[in-house]
């Protein structure tokens, strides 16, 4: 996987894992829970695309 492509993925996924903890911050949770909850959208976003691009790679 080129360079860009890693950057590409690390900024989509912290993208993503910053819009679900806007979407948690707001609730009457505590906001560890909601920063947890945030890294692990950010952690399985980097993964799934991760595999995508791999599967992708793989079948050319």
């Amino acid at each position: 996987m080129s360079t860009l492509r890693t950057i590409l993925i690390i900024f989509i996924s912290i993208f993503v894992g910053n819009m679900v903890l806007m979407i948690f911050e707001s609730a009457p949770i505590n906001i560890w829970i909601a920063r947890l909850i945030g890294g692990i959208a950010c952690a399985i976003t980097a993964l799934i695309i991760t595999r995508y691009y791999q599967n992708k790679k793989s079948k050319n």
